[in-house]
């Protein structure tokens, strides 16, 4: 086994080499899919929109995100595909007379062994700098909305609606000599497609795996073998849960799929034992510990470096991609099919039980119905000035020095403030004992990131109870953690449904262009975004020593 160990750590040094490779190779891939989406907008305003390219577009676009996939070979068999359908494409926009832009996405065709010198020439470099920084931040914000409209694609829920908006999007950000008006028409197309996709997908994940229910979720390692599901697919962990039960092994959660703990039809599995380690970028630490086989859903991967050698028990599946780990396929390339998880399963049956890293229980659950049904208490509360301020946290974390911020913020609150979180940033703070205020929690998690949407509900039924006009007169304060797409999607959600004043840090570097921030406040309203934590003085001490919580729970 040690011998095993050192040949795959060797191998990890080669795996690395490969990453700025499918980064290139990532970015070229999301070019040709502007070149579709540009394409199928024509089609569609003549009536004659692809189906196809309606689903292959989010599917691609997920490959695109960050930390998803790693394996040159199969983003550029998705670059295969990509270039034979814009072919398709545009061989029926000229049988049909319709008039393509003469934009280079729509003409670019690479060749197959050209792929990654191709990649090299699609710059933005020469373009204007306000026009390019507005292009960056809604593709990010596209790219994050393709995740859940992906997710629920997979569950055997479609829009069209969002396809559609998704595609002007991408087809704004296309033109070359994008104006003022085209600026404006790719972030509205944006926001309203990252709103939507966020409704759609609590709606898709509670029609699929029944209403999210208040549940206090184990932290603590069993005795059985386990294997470990990270990302944010709930089909595949559902399909996992009955493919395992009765093998004598446990399923836990990791990071941000963590509320799947709380789905009423996903907690009557016994061998679904709870939650198994930290935020995603701990997950070296934490997939080591494990010691038996992970399964990584969908992003937020980090491919295995220096001394963690547990590659051989990595396995991926949908999107996710990893060099060294074994790819699991469905049976057929489509939403309502299961998969075969097998191999799996069988290989956890030969594995030790998880180390135990953590002791106690943290609450969820609080998604949807579960925080309306408090929307009339927590009105009282407010009324009655036992509560204060309202805070929400919602967002990404990762291994950057700044997002020590959140811990130190959230813990400096004054006992009258209560927080509303979404997301992995909450690994930040979820593991220290808040109390609670005359039975409301004073940490109400609702789930992953695109369950922000339930806080948009609870937000509209809390303005409906208090009988205000505004939503924005609410003692609500937003802040959103960015560390990746997603967490420009979940803003350009809020900013969609007229949400203003949400706060996004804890710094904008290499978030968010300022110039950016400052044509959202222009189109959406002085201060709709705040965009550095450091100038708001509500905690002064941004640095945290020692991020990691002892656990106090159940107190």
């Amino acid at each position: 086994m040690t011998g095993f160990c050192e040949k795959e750590c060797r191998n990890t040094v080669k795996i690395d080499s490969l990453n700025n490779e499918s980064e290139k190779l990532s970015d070229l891939l999301f070019f040709i899919v502007k070149g579709i989406a540009v394409v199928n907008t024509s089609l569609r305003s003549n009536g004659i929109g692809s189906k196809d390219a309606d689903r292959f577009i989010p599917e691609a676009l997920y490959v695109t995100v960050t930390n998803t996939n790693f394996q040159s070979s199969v983003i550029s068999d998705y670059i295969n595909s990509a270039v034979r359908l814009k072919s398709k494409l545009i061989s029926e926009a000229e049988k049909n007379g319709i008039p393509l832009p003469e934009y280079n996405e729509v003409g670019f065709s690479p060749e197959f062994d050209e792929y990654t010198r191709c990649a090299d020439k699609i710059s933005l470099d020469n373009e204007d700098f306000q026009a390019a920084s507005v292009k960056s931040v809604v593709a990010c914000a596209v790219r994050g909305a393709a995740s859940y409209v992906y997710h629920v694609w997979r569950i055997g829920y479609e829009s069209d609606d969002i396809y559609e908006l998704m595609q002007l999007a991408l087809t704004e950000i296309s033109d070359p000599l994008m104006d003022e008006n085209g600026i404006v028409r790719s972030i509205s197309y944006s926001a309203d497609c990252c709103l939507r996709a966020i409704s759609f997908i609590d709606m898709a994940n509670i029609h699929t795996f029944g209403e999210p229910e208040q549940t206090w979720v184990n932290l603590e390692a069993g005795n059985n073998p386990g294997i470990l599901v990270s990302g944010h697919d709930l089909k595949d962990l559902e399909d996992l849960l009955k493919q395992s039960r009765g093998k004598g092994i446990d399923i836990y959660t990791h990071s941000d799929l963590m509320p799947a703990n709380c789905y009423h039809k996903l907690k009557k599995y016994k061998h679904f034992v709870g939650n198994y380690g930290n935020s995603w970028w701990r997950q070296q630490e934490d997939f080591d510990a494990f010691n038996g086989p992970i399964l990584m859903t969908s992003n937020c991967l980090i491919v295995p470096k220096g001394n963690y050698c547990y590659v051989n028990r990595l396995y991926t599946t949908n999107t996710a991609g990893c060099p060294g780990a074994t790819h699991i396929l469905a049976y057929k390339k489509w939403h309502k099919k299961s998969k075969d998880f097998s191999e799996i399963i069988e290989h956890a049956k030969n594995c030790r039980p998880p180390e135990k890293i953590d002791h106690g229980t943290v609450l969820a659950g609080f998604s949807h119905h579960q925080l309306l049904d408090r929307a009339e208490i927590i009105a009282e509360k407010l009324s009655s000035g036992m509560i204060k301020k309202i805070v929400m946290i919602a967002g990404c974390d990762g291994n950057v020095k700044l997002q020590n911020y959140f811990t130190g913020f959230a813990r400096s609150l004054p006992y009258d403030n209560i927080v509303i979180t979404a997301g992995c940033v909450k690994f930040r703070f979820n593991k220290y004992n808040f109390g609670e205020i005359d039975g409301i929690p004073r940490i109400i998690d609702v789930g992953q990131c695109n369950d922000v949407f339930s806080i948009i509900l609870f937000a509209n039924k809390l303005t409906e109870v208090c009988g205000m006009e505004n939503i924005n007169d609410l003692p609500i304060e937003y802040h959103i953690a960015w560390s990746g797409q997603k967490a420009i999607t979940l803003m350009m959600a809020f900013l969609s449904r007229g949400i203003r004043k949400i706060h996004i840090g804890p710094s904008t570097e290499g978030f968010i262009p300022v110039n950016v921030i400052e044509i959202l406040n222009c189109i959406y309203g002085q201060d709709a975004v705040k965009g550095d934590y450091r100038s708001m003085g509500s905690y002064r001490d941004q640095f945290i020593a020692n991020e990691v919580p002892e656990i106090f729970q159940n107190v």
